[in-house]
């Protein structure tokens, strides 16, 4: 099945630009970026941000971009069954170069986890600061088996922000 992403949550203030790869099915059906309830997504930017995120969709959106951070996917479309990374095929880049035209600001691109990080290095060569970070995601890695183990390496943000 091919799905699609969202459209880009950046304005004139985003100095970090966190890019995905693909929204999760979950995330499609609540039509809202990182809308499983058990990603880490929101509470590593609660923590970052020093913000309550225990709060509607459109505040979150709204306390990450007045804290400087936007939201996009590295891939606008691909043929995916299900929600693992692993399982994308036949992507498309979204068109970053002109998102970052438009959005001089943008300084530093995060990359949340390693098909986001593989697909930005496959389609994209551009002279910005890059961090690539694990996934957000609740599946348990190797390194990351729990939302503190995440926060180590995510709270590096806070000397971007």
């Amino acid at each position: 099945m091919r799905i699609s992403s969202f459209n880009p949550v950046v304005c004139g203030q985003t100095k970090i630009l966190i890019l995905g790869s693909m929204p999760s099915v979950k995330s499609l059906e609540e039509n809202m970026y990182y809308g499983n309830p058990r990603n880490h997504f929101w509470e590593l930017m609660a923590r970052l941000l020093c913000v309550d995120m225990d709060t509607g969709y459109e505040t979150r959106i709204q306390r990450l971009l007045e804290g400087g951070i936007g939201l996009w996917d590295v891939f606008e479309s691909c043929q995916r069954k299900g929600s693992l990374d692993q399982d994308i095929k036949e992507e498309v880049p979204n068109n970053l170069v002109d998102l970052l035209g438009r959005y001089p600001n943008i300084e530093c691109i995060v990359l949340n986890g390693s098909k986001a990080a593989k697909g930005f290095d496959k389609h994209f060569k551009l002279n910005i600061h890059t961090i690539r970070l694990p996934s957000t995601s609740p599946i348990p890695t190797k390194y990351c088996k729990s939302l503190d183990d995440k926060w180590e390496y995510w709270k590096v943000l806070r000397a971007e922000l």
